[in-house]
This record gives structure tokens, sequence and C-alpha cells, in this order.
């Protein structure tokens, strides 16, 4: 039962994604075409396809697996700094930024997601401090930009608490459903009160 459970909250963590990425896409192609940037639009267009083709892709390969909370957030993280050089700078970049990061926490898997949130800061870190690049656009400045990474990677490990009391109190849950369950198995007879 538990494990038909688990499989259900992955297809729902996967339509969530998938969902989310194209209401981002939609937007981004409607900030284009209202900025006139006509020139990247076929870019933009092959860029989004192979995007989504890959997230859909990942989801049936690792169709049960909790890699995915890996897998799903770095491909729509290369699929922002790939926007990001095409267009020159993403406007709202960290708060998009933010939000693969939750979409990474809603597979609900600790460790893979530790691993997304190290792996999207190093390559902001890269981006933002070794190559000085302006995130956000030219007009804002670093200092606003490293404050508002700063804000990102909080709120990001903050996500990673919740997820992980998330993830120990399920675990509790399950380990008391089994216990609860092999008692009955083995007393069929007799009644059983539980008293914590």
């Amino acid at each position: 039962m538990m494990e038909r459970l688990e499989r259900n909250y992955l297809l729902v963590a996967n339509v969530i994604s998938v969902t989310l990425a194209f209401v981002y896409y939609l937007a981004r192609y409607l900030n284009l075409v209202s900025l006139e940037r006509y020139d990247i639009l076929f870019q933009f267009h092959i860029v989004l396809i192979t995007t989504i083709l890959l997230m859909i892709v990942l989801m049936i390969v690792f169709h049960n697996s909790e890699v995915l909370a890996f897998y799903v957030p770095s491909v729509m993280l290369a699929n922002l700094f790939i926007f990001m050089i095409m267009s020159g700078s993403s406007e709202n970049f960290f708060i998009i930024m933010l939000t693969i990061t939750i979409i990474s926490g809603v597979y609900f898997s600790t460790r893979y997601f530790l691993q997304f949130i190290i792996l999207a800061n190093v390559l902001i870190f890269i981006a933002l401090v070794l190559l000085r690049l302006p995130l956000e656009g030219i007009d804002v400045p670093f200092s606003s930009m490293y404050m508002r990474w700063f804000m990102v990677l909080i709120s990001s490990l903050i996500v990673y608490r919740a997820v992980k009391h998330g993830v120990n109190r399920f675990s509790f849950a399950t380990a008391s459903m089994d216990s609860f369950m092999m008692m009955m198995a083995t007393t069929p007879n007799l009644v059983a009160i539980v008293d914590r």
C-alpha cells in the first residue's frame, strides 16, 4: 500500500514539475514577445521543446526513483542559464531559482535535494562571483544580486529543513504502521490495545 502511495505521489510531483515548467516557459515567451525579441524566438522554442522532452524522458526512465529530485530541477536550471545567455539576462533570476529549488523539494528526497542545492549555488557562485555575469540584468547592482542570492540560499536551507522534517515524520509513521500491521497479523484472535 505504501509503495502505491509513493508511486502516486511521484506522479503528482512529476505533473507539478512539468506544469510549473510550462507556465514559466509560457510567461517567458510572452515576456520575449512583449519586448519584441523576435531574434531569439526560434532558439527559445528549440530550447523549450528540448527541455520539456528531456524532463518527460527523465520521468519515464526514473519513474519510481527519488533521483528525480536532482535531475528534473537540474534540467530546469540548465534551461534557465541557457535563456539567460540567449537573452543577455534574466529578470527575476533568483525568484525563478527559488521556484526550481522548491520543485526539487516536492520530491521529498533529502539527499538529492541537498545535492541540487549545492549544485545550484556552486553554479550561481561561478556565474556571479567568478564570471561577474549580471544574472538579473545590467541595471541591477552586484550588491543587490549578492543579497538576493543570500536570501535564496537561506530560503533553500529552510525548505530543506522542512523537507527533512517531513521525511523523518513519514518514516516514523510508516514504521509505526508496519509494527501495528505485524502485531495484528500475529495476534488474530486477541484484542490488542495499543497505548503510547
